[in-house]
């Protein structure tokens, strides 16, 4: 669901957009190509379990002023972590290799971090790129793809590694995702066929800054609360509760 949402958002907008492919490479200590047709194979489609496993994207699509999420620990001291959030300002573009009518591809990519200290080593060490870059403001950080191992096979020695851009849209983020921001904007969807537990309601609703930028999309346009903490005595909230001090 969280998928198709930003893939729709993302359709929607009218900006600038291109499609950066990601290049898989097999690193293998076996000669046996029909298993390295099988294991390229398995990841050569954006599915909801490859992308939840593999962290990277096969077609990562790109759009100007959409909101995207790091999925790796580029550099921890740097505030480039996974969860990190920010919007893709500009695209920079190169000729794809073997192209005969110079076909472009994304090259490297600008983004600005809703956490302007994310990404401040990086951007002081690209000064020489930054005075060559049209356009580029000081608080925008250049992002370029890196390769990882996305997946292996024990059995056949065989390892993928994906050279792509480490980010995926995050105009719509799971609960999970969602912890330690905050948000001046928030709309929680809670019309799944389970009831949403009462901590991720506490998480979901509680990113947002101001009562009026919180807004609940619910079942038949019906809010239905969880039931009182008391009936929930075996749950680590109430019994928390119940070791606290019970007077003022």
């Amino acid at each position: 669901m969280v998928r198709n949402m930003n893939s729709a958002i993302l359709a929607n907008m009218a900006t600038e957009s291109a499609v950066s492919v990601g290049f898989d490479r097999v690193l293998r200590d076996c000669a046996n190509d029909a298993a390295v047709k099988h294991m390229l194979d398995s990841v050569a489609t954006d599915s909801v379990h490859t992308v939840k496993n593999l962290g990277v994207m096969k077609h990562l699509r790109l759009q100007i002023e959409a909101r995207y999420m790091i999925t790796s620990n580029l550099d921890t001291s740097d505030g480039l972590v996974n969860v990190t959030t920010g919007y893709l300002q500009q695209i920079d573009y190169g000729t794809l290799k073997g192209s005969s009518g110079g076909e472009k591809k994304p090259l490297r990519i600008w983004i600005k971090f809703d956490d302007e200290t994310s990404g401040l080593i990086l951007r002081k060490k690209q000064t020489a790129l930054r005075s060559r870059t049209r356009s580029v403001l000081d608080n925008w950080t250049m992002i370029e793809p890196v390769s990882l191992q996305i997946t292996s096979n024990r059995k056949t020695n065989l390892r993928v590694n994906r050279k792509q851009f480490p980010i995926v849209p995050a105009e719509v983020l799971t609960i999970h995702k969602f912890q330690g921001g905050t948000y001046e904007n928030v709309v929680v969807y809670d019309v799944g066929k389970h009831k949403m537990q009462r901590s991720l309601i506490y998480v979901a609703c509680s990113r947002a800054t101001i009562a009026n930028g919180l807004t609940l999309i619910c079942k038949n346009n019906t809010f239905v609360p969880p039931k009182p903490l008391s009936s929930e005595k075996s749950s680590d909230l109430y019994l928390e509760m119940q070791r606290q001090p019970t007077h003022a």
